[in-house]
């Protein structure tokens, strides 16, 4: 890794995850990473199992010549890649790592222009690793849009930590399934229903409750 921008944003989420597996999305402060922030972007896994631009830097934008907000995360890649683009952070997310990937574009009449991408995973609040921040470094400075990059080779470096990262399906904390309700079975020997003293401990008394009771002495009249 040459880019001084790949550098800096390497070094700043080195120092934030501080031993952990990755940082957090809450710890990333935009006014830590001027010099990469037009290059840089975070990318969110969505609940149908895919990767979308989140944020993304102005210049970033600009290759690309469209708002990348809300875009699947492949956009940036030639359509002959992007399904190993896309096992690269399911990778990520499953196994975490920190990736740098080779990319070469030729799009338009500008001839072969290399590139940089720095992928670093980042946790929700339960541990999970959801969401990846990334930063597209590149010399070229003539460009055609929308640019899209071919996978030319790739670097993975492994997290040294002693925390483990959460599986998605795992994140339910302490909830567990309920136990199934079964009734007492039937007393065949009770032919009246229990008297309030038997619900109180004969302690108290409930006004409301008595005279739902059957009482205890009827009047019974005798010609």
């Amino acid at each position: 890794m040459q880019d001084p921008v790949l550098i800096d944003l390497l070094t700043y989420w080195e120092r934030l995850r501080g031993g952990r597996i990755a940082p957090l999305r809450s710890e990333i402060d935009p006014r830590e990473i001027r010099g990469a922030l037009d290059h840089s972007f975070i990318l969110e896994h969505t609940r149908f199992g895919e990767f979308r631009f989140r944020l993304a830097g102005t210049k970033l934008c600009d290759r690309m010549g469209m708002e990348l907000r809300g875009m699947p995360a492949y956009s940036l890649i030639s359509p002959d890649y992007r399904d190993e683009f896309s096992q690269i952070l399911d990778g990520i997310m499953t196994n975490p790592e920190i990736i740098q990937l080779q990319l070469g574009s030729a799009t338009g009449t500008f001839g072969p222009r290399p590139a940089q991408l720095l992928l670093l995973p980042m946790c929700n609040t339960e541990g999970q690793i959801n969401r990846i921040l990334g930063c597209l470094a590149s010399q070229a400075h003539a460009f055609a849009t929308p640019e899209r990059f071919a996978l030319l080779g790739r670097k993975a470096t492994r997290i040294i930590s002693k925390q483990r990262a959460v599986p998605e399906q795992a994140a339910a904390g302490f909830a567990e399934t309920g136990a199934e309700f079964r009734a007492a079975p039937p007393n065949p020997n009770r032919t009246t229903p229990p008297n309030f003293h038997s619900f109180t401990g004969g302690n108290t008394m409930d006004p409301l409750r008595m005279h739902k009771t059957r009482p205890h002495l009827r009047l019974v009249k005798n010609d």
